[in-house]
Formats: C-alpha cells, sequence, structure tokens
C-alpha cells in the first residue's frame, strides 16, 4: 500500500507535465494557441458538441463521464506500470493490456479530442515500450473500440447495450446520436486480448481493435426483430469518434480469434438480457 501510494504522488506530478507538455504544443506561450487553461478547453469541448447538435443534458452527463475518468486516470496508469514491473520481476513473458482509441487523439493537434484518459492510456503504451527496450519485458497493448454487451452500463458510448436493455425491460429509450458506430461484442474483445496472451513474443506492439463499423440504426433493426414491440430508436449527431479502424494489423499478428457480427452480437446480448430477466435479476436501466 505504501508502495501504491508513493506513485500516487509520482504520477500527479507526472499529469501536471503532461498538462504543461499539452499546454506547449498547442502553442501556449507563442501567441498561437486557442485553448489555454482547463476551464477553456472545457468551454471548447462544450462549444463543439453544441455545434454538433447535442441536448444540454447529453453533454452535462458527458462531462461527468471525462471527469470520471480524469479522477480514475492516474490510479489506471500506476496500475498499469505495476504489471509491467510484476512481469519483469516474474519473468512473464506473455502479457496484454488495454490501451483505448483516445490514446490516437495525441499528439495534439489531429481530428479527435484530446482528453487526460487518452494522455495516461498513450503513456501505458510508451511504459511498455520501454519495459522492453530496457529489460525485454515484452507485451502487447490493444485499443479497443466502443464495447457492447452484458456488462456494459456506463458511460456515453454505453448507449447501444443500453437500448437492447431497454427493449427487454419493456422501456422506452432514445440514444442520443445515430450513424456509424464501433460495435465490438464484449465477447470478440475478450477472445482478443486472450489471444494476445496465448504466445510468447517480442517487442512491445500495440494494435487498435474496432469490431464492426454499422450504423446504430441497424443494430436497432436487430433488436426490433426479435422484439417487435420494442420502442427504442436513435436521435442525434453521429458520435465523435473513429468507428472504422483498420484492426488487421492485429488479426494477422495473434492467433485467429472469433469475429463477431452484428446480428450474433445484438441477438446473444438481448437473450442475456432475457436470461436474467426470466430469473428475476435484470437491472434498472442505468442512468
Amino acid at each position: 500500500q505504501a508502495r501504491s501510494r508513493g506513485l500516487g504522488d509520482v504520477y500527479k506530478r507526472q499529469a501536471h507535465l503532461v498538462s504543461r507538455e499539452l499546454a506547449s504544443a498547442r502553442g501556449v506561450g507563442r501567441g498561437t494557441a486557442t485553448v489555454t487553461t482547463p476551464e477553456e478547453e472545457r468551454e471548447a469541448l462544450i462549444r463543439r458538441m453544441r455545434e454538433q447538435g447535442w441536448s444540454e443534458k447529453d453533454i452535462e452527463a458527458y462531462l461527468k463521464e471525462l471527469d470520471e475518468r480524469r479522477d480514475a486516470a492516474l490510479e489506471r496508469q500506476s496500475r498499469a506500470d505495476e504489471v509491467l514491473q510484476l512481469a519483469r520481476e516474474m519473468g512473464i513473458k506473455r502479457t496484454a493490456y488495454a490501451s483505448s482509441i483516445a490514446s490516437l487523439a495525441l499528439p495534439p493537434g489531429g481530428p479527435y479530442k484530446e482528453t487526460l484518459y487518452g494522455a495516461y492510456k498513450l503513456a501505458n503504451e510508451h511504459s511498455a515500450f520501454v519495459y522492453w527496450s530496457d529489460w525485454q519485458v515484452p507485451s502487447v497493448g490493444l485499443r479497443p473500440n466502443v464495447v457492447y454487451g452484458l456488462g456494459r452500463d456506463q458511460g456515453m458510448s454505453s448507449k447501444n447495450t443500453t437500448a437492447i436493455h431497454a427493449a427487454v425491460a419493456g422501456r422506452p429509450y432514445t440514444i442520443p446520436y445515430s450513424g456509424a458506430y464501433s460495435w465490438l461484442y464484449a465477447g470478440e474483445a475478450a477472445a482478443a486480448f486472450i489471444a494476445a496472451a496465448s504466445f510468447e513474443l517480442e517487442g512491445a506492439p500495440v494494435f487498435d481493435l474496432n469490431g464492426r463499423c454499422e450504423r446504430l440504426e441497424d443494430g436497432l433493426a436487430i433488436v426490433k426483430e426479435v422484439a417487435p414491440d420494442s420502442d427504442i430508436s436513435c436521435d442525434g449527431p453521429e458520435f465523435p469518434f473513429p468507428a472504422d479502424l483498420d484492426e488487421q494489423a492485429l488479426r494477422d499478428f495473434v492467433p485467429e480469434y472469433p469475429s463477431i457480427s452484428l446480428r450474433e452480437g445484438v441477438e446473444d446480448t438481448f437473450k442475456g438480457f432475457a436470461a436474467l430477466k426470466a430469473e428475476g435479476r435484470l437491472p434498472d436501466l442505468p442512468e
């Protein structure tokens, strides 16, 4: 516990340095920055979401999720490094860890929103590289896109799972965005991590893990085939993150793992919620 607290202090200092580096990359102090403080960065994000048609309620929910992610990011970074350190000390040669598509927003200036969550996930990837280059600790990092399925009930990107949950519960539900989406079934994501940790390797490669790029409307249409009376829909702007990342490099690198179609994943998720309902264990819809 004392060791963990010490690492926490280290990463608090690291967070300050990361913030300074991001500000420097944006041109702060050189007369070229448009965002110079966390408050202004937050306002810029709110403006962007309003321009895309997000409702005030959905903006508030998304900002709450970002705040929660910031609170947890330092602890996650510390734990990731501890896992790599344990692999070094114990001579473990098969380690797979989760990065995130949020890391693709860095360095600043690209098409996606920069976040502290993404900064720490990118730090995970760099830590893994150093553990390999300095101590030959191999690892594989996966950047999952939007995961859906039973148990995925938190955050703005979980709303497709919530819609399936609502259909089983007989409740109306509208996803506050529409269009292209990454449908990465939880079982497929789990299989990818198992495959990545199933063999010894050299280096510290990192791969995108995308799932099926399909429209939200297509997924809901499958639900309505199974439950014709369900009152679920989607309405609003497209989700503001990439839905079609190329995962072929991952599939070429690791042993074969299942590719779950949109229909298979949606129907399996529906059946899972239905089984819980039949047992009287279906939880309330997430807020």
